[in-house]
C-alpha cells in the first residue's frame, strides 16, 4: 500500500473548512499518526489509527501534557478512547504550536547541502555550529526509534542509507578533529562496535550495512551509497536519499565512482577500489565483479586493487 503521508501532501476535513499540510518532524520523517489523529478529531470522525511512535518524541510532550487523557495507560502512547472529546480550539492551538516548533527545527538535507560538496565534508564548520550538530543528533535519534512496518522497499532502503550516513557523521563529529575514522576506536571499532541504534535495534555500522542493507535487499550498489567518512569511500551526497529517486541515485553513484573518481578506478593503471576485493561476494564473486564493471568501463584482463585511503574525507 502506498504511503500517503509524504512531505508536502495535504488533506481536507470532511466539512471542507479545514486543511492540514502533512507535518514533518525535525528528522524529516512524517509523524503520520499525530497528523491523522488531529485531522480526524477536527472532522468529527472516529479516531482509528493511533500509534506510540509520536508520543515517544520529546517534541510532542507538550501536546500530551496539555491533555493527560490523551496519554495511554502505559504513558507512552495515545489513548484513542479519551481523545475524541477534545475541543477544536485546543487542537488548533496545538497545531499552531507544533507548526511553529517544526518551523524552527533544522533539516538534515539542508545541512548536507551546505556542509558537503565534491571535495568532502566541512567537519570543522559543522562542529562549530550548535544548530547543525543538533539537526544531525535529532535525525539519528528519530532514526533510532522509527517504525519501518509500513515502509515500501524503496522507502526502507533510502531510510537505512540515510541512517548509516547520519550515524557515521555523528560518530566522526563527536570525536573531531581526527585524521581518520580509525582514530575513533581501536581496530576499526567505529564500524564493529554497537555504537548506533536504528528502528529500535542497537547495532554496529557493520550490522546496518552488511547484516541489514546488503542482506535484505541484495543490492551491491549500496556500497556506493553508504559513506565511511574516508577518502577512498564513494562520496557522501550533499542531500538525503529518497525513495522516489533511489534507483537513479544508486546508478549515478556507481557510475560516478567508476568513471570519474580516481580512487574508484585509477585511469592510468586500471586498478580498482578494494571495495571489489573485500566485498566480491556481494557482486557474485570475481566474475560478477567483472560483469558489474563492464557496465561502466573497460575491464583489464587481470583485476588489481588500489590501496584504500582511510584519511578523513574532510573538505579540501
Amino acid at each position: 500500500m502506498e504511503n500517503p503521508w509524504r512531505d508536502g501532501s495535504s488533506l481536507k476535513s470532511k466539512s471542507g473548512g479545514f486543511r492540514i499540510v502533512a507535518i514533518t518532524d525535525p528528522s524529516g520523517d512524517i509523524c503520520r499518526n499525530l497528523v491523522r489523529s488531529i485531522l480526524e478529531i477536527l472532522s468529527k470522525t472516529p479516531l482509528r489509527i493511533i500509534g506510540n511512535d509520536c508520543a515517544r518524541k520529546p517534541l510532542f510532550a507538550p501536546i500530551l501534557s496539555m491533555n493527560p487523557r490523551f496519554v495511554s495507560p502505559d504513558g507512552v502512547g495515545i489513548n484513542s478512547a479519551e481523545a475524541a472529546p477534545i475541543r477544536v480550539l485546543r487542537l488548533l492551538i496545538l497545531v499552531g504550536w507544533l507548526a511553529s516548533s517544526l518551523a524552527q527545527a533544522g533539516d538534515l538535507g539542508e545541512v548536507l547541502a551546505r556542509r558537503v560538496d565534491s571535495s568532502g565534508v566541512d567537519y570543522a564548520g559543522w562542529k562549530a555550529s550548535a544548530e547543525d550538530r543538533k539537526t544531525l543528533v535529532d535525525f539519528t535519534e528519530s532514526a533510532a526509534i522509527q517504525d519501518l512496518g509500513s515502509y515500501s522497499r524503496e522507502e526502507k532502503m533510502a531510510f537505512l542509507i540515510n541512517a548509516y550516513n547520519a550515524w557515521m557523521l555523528r560518530l566522526v563529529l563527536e570525536k573531531y578533529p581526527v585524521a581518520s575514522v580509525k582514530d575513533i576506536a581501536p581496530n576499526f571499532g567505529v564500524f564493529s562496535r554497537p555504537l548506533i541504534r536504528v528502528a529500535g535495534r542497537e547495532m554496529s555500522l557493520n550490522d546496518l550495512e552488511k547484516g541489514w542493507l546488503l542482506k535484505e535487499f541484495k543490492e551491491p550498489r549500496v556500497h556506493f551509497a553508504v559513506n565511511c567518512a574516508s577518502r577512498s569511500c564513494p562520496p557522501l551526497l550533499p542531500k538525503l536519499w529518497k525513495a522516489e529517486t533511489l534507483e537513479a541515485d544508486l546508478e549515478a553513484a556507481a557510475r560516478d565512482y567508476l568513471t570519474r573518481n580516481p580512487l574508484g578506478v585509477d585511469p592510468a593503471s586500471g586498478r580498482i577500489s578494494q571495495i571489489f576485493e573485500w566485498y566480491a561476494a556481494d557482486f557474485s564473486g570475481r566474475e560478477g565483479v567483472r560483469s558489474f564493471l563492464k557496465k561502466y568501463r573497460p575491464v583489464p584482463e587481470k583485476l588489481a586493487f588500489l590501496e584504500y585511503d582511510w584519511t578523513l574525507n574532510s573538505k579540501q
